[in-house]
């Protein structure tokens, strides 16, 4: 059976490329005019399309 690809989202790649350059969600989210539960929600949904954490902060939660 063939393994399914998956692409992430533009919105889920903008918002982890913020919250990695800031190290920041709060100024990630202040810097993309989004609240910080959406960004928050939107690296979540990446990392568990990716299946492990990718940023720091929330591998440590």
């Amino acid at each position: 059976m063939r393994q399914r690809r998956f692409l992430p989202s533009l919105s889920q790649l903008i918002a982890f490329e913020a919250v990695m350059r800031h190290g920041s969600v709060t100024a990630a989210a202040d810097e993309l005019h989004l609240t910080q539960s959406t960004v928050s929600r939107l690296v979540a949904s990446l990392e568990r399309q990716l299946g492990k954490p990718c940023s720091p902060a929330t591998a440590s939660a």
